[in-house]
C-alpha cells in the first residue's frame, strides 16, 4: 500500500491494514490500492440491468464509498480514498494537472495530490455564507481561482497568497478560462470577459435576460445558452457573434461541442445540432416526448442524451441530409448520463438515484447497474478512459482507475 503524508490518511491506512490482515488473501484478491478510511457505513453494490445476482458486500466494501467488489466488476481498481475535511462533503471539485482541489460547504479549500490522495494543505477561503460558483486552474500562475457572485478569489497552489478581485458584472455561472480571461454568464444576461491578470472587466455581450448555464469553448468559439432558450456562438477573441438560434422553450443544460458540431438539448423536447463556425441553422433536430434537462454527451460519431423516463438515446452526430436526426438505439431502463467510456463500455451516473449504469454502446443494452448510496457525486477525469472521482456525504473522496486502458 502507498504511504500517506498527512496524519488523517496514516490513521486510515492502519485501519485498512487491520481489515486486510483479517480478510487475508481473499481481501488482497480484490485489487485494493491506496489509502482507505475506517468510517462506518455500507457500500451497497447491486448489479441490475442484464447482469447477474447481487454482489455480497465484504468488510472492505463497507469501508469504501465505492467498494472493491464493485470496482472489480466494472474493470476499475481503488487507487486511494481520503477522509476529506471534518466530515463535510465536497461542494466543488477541480482536477488540475497533478492535483485535486476540493471546496466544502464551509468554504474550506483543500489540495490533494491526484496520484496518491495525500492532502497537502487545507485552508478556509471565506466565511461559509458566501456561495461559490466554481473553480478554475491557471497553470502559468500556479493559482486556483474561485468565483462568487461579485468577487474572484485567487489562491496560490502552495496554500497562501490569497488575492481578491471585484467583478464589475455579477457572475451567475462557473467561468471558463480563455487566455488571460475568465469568461462567465452574468446575472444580467451578459457573457462577460474578466481579465484575472489585471483584475478588470474587459468586454461583454448581451445574450438573454439572464444566463444560468456555464458556457463552453471549442476552437476559439464560446457557446452560451440563455434562460430564454437562446443559444449563441461567439468568437472568444473578438467577442463578436457568429450565429444565434432560439429554441421554443428554455435550455437548462450546458451544450456539448465535438469535432466542429454543437449539440443542445432543451425543455422544448428537442436535441439539436449546429455547425460551430457557420450560421446555417440546425443541421438536424430530433423530437422526443420528454423535456430534456441533462446535457448531451458527444463521443466520436455519436451523441448520447438522457431522456427522463425513457433511457439513454444514441443518435448519429452528423448524419447527411437527415433533418430529423438518426436514432441508433435507445437503452431502456437507464436514468443516467454518460460520464466516460472505458474498455468498450459506456458508464452512466444517475445522481438522483445514486446509481452507476453500464451500457454496451454497440447494442444499446443495459449490461449492469450498481446502487452506490454512499456516493454523493461521481465524475470522470475524461470522456474516454477516464478515472472516476467520487465524493461521499461524510466528506470522503475516492479515486478509481481502469485496470486496463483500451488502446487509443
Amino acid at each position: 500500500m502507498r504511504p500517506c503524508l498527512d496524519a488523517d490518511a496514516r490513521s486510515i491506512a492502519s485501519a485498512t491494514t487491520r481489515l486486510l490482515l483479517a480478510g487475508g488473501a481473499a481481501a488482497l484478491a480484490l485489487g485494493l490500492g491506496g489509502c482507505g478510511t475506517s468510517s462506518s457505513g455500507s457500500t451497497a453494490a447491486g448489479p441490475g440491468g442484464n447482469g447477474g445476482g447481487a454482489l455480497v458486500p465484504t468488510d472492505l466494501d463497507r469501508v469504501y464509498i465505492v467498494g472493491p467488489s464493485v470496482a472489480r466488476e466494472i474493470g476499475y481498481r481503488i487507487d486511494w480514498q481520503h477522509p476529506g475535511t471534518a466530515g463535510r462533503p465536497a461542494e466543488h471539485l477541480l482536477v488540475a494537472d497533478d492535483s485535486l482541489f476540493t471546496l466544502d460547504g464551509r468554504n474550506v479549500l483543500s489540495r490533494h495530490l491526484l496520484d496518491s490522495g495525500d492532502r497537502l494543505w487545507s485552508d478556509p477561503v471565506e466565511r461559509d455564507t458566501v456561495e461559490f460558483l466554481g473553480m478554475n486552474w491557471v497553470p502559468d500562475e500556479a493559482r486556483v481561482y474561485l468565483t462568487s457572485g461579485s468577487t474572484l478569489y485567487g489562491i496560490d497552489a502552495t496554500g497562501g497568497g490569497l488575492v481578491k478581485q471585484d467583478l464589475q458584472r455579477v457572475a451567475n455561472t462557473q467561468p471558463l478560462r480563455f487566455g488571460q480571461f475568465l469568461v462567465y454568464g452574468g446575472r444580467q444576461g451578459e457573457l462577460v470577459w474578466h481579465s484575472y491578470r489585471i483584475g478588470a472587466y474587459w468586454r461583454g455581450y448581451q445574450i438573454a435576460p439572464t444566463v444560468q448555464v456555464p458556457p463552453v469553448i471549442s476552437d476559439g468559439v464560446v457557446v452560451v445558452v440563455g434562460a430564454d432558450g437562446r443559444v449563441m456562438a461567439i468568437s472568444a477573441t473578438t467577442t463578436q457573434q457568429i450565429w444565434s438560434y432560439r429554441a421554443l422553450e428554455p435550455i437548462v443544460a450546458p451544450p456539448a461541442v465535438h469535432d466542429g458540431t454543437v449539440f443542445v438539448s432543451s425543455l422544448d423536447q428537442h436535441v439539436r445540432a449546429f455547425d460551430l463556425f457557420s450560421d446555417r441553422g440546425p443541421l438536424w433536430q430530433h423530437l422526443v416526448d420528454r423535456e430534456l434537462r441533462d446535457a448531451p454527451v458527444a463521443l466520436d460519431d455519436r451523441v448520447y442524451q438522457n431522456v427522463p423516463g425513457r433511457g439513454l438515446l444514441c443518435l448519429e452526430a452528423r448524419p447527411l441530409d437527415q433533418p430529423g436526426g438518426v436514432v441508433v438505439w435507445q437503452a431502456d431502463g437507464t436514468g443516467g448520463s454518460v460520464i466516460t467510456r472505458s474498455n468498450g463500455r459506456l458508464f452512466l451516473w444517475d445522481g438522483e438515484a445514486r446509481r452507476l449504469e453500464v451500457v454496451d454502446p454497440r447494442l444499446g443494452a443495459l449490461v449492469d447497474a450498481y446502487d452506490l448510496p454512499q456516493v454523493r457525486e461521481l465524475r470522470a477525469t475524461s470522456l474516454d478512459e477516464g478515472d472516476l472521482i467520487g465524493t461521499g456525504d461524510d466528506g470522503r473522496i475516492i479515486r478509481l482507475v481502469p485496470r486496463v486502458r483500451s488502446a487509443a
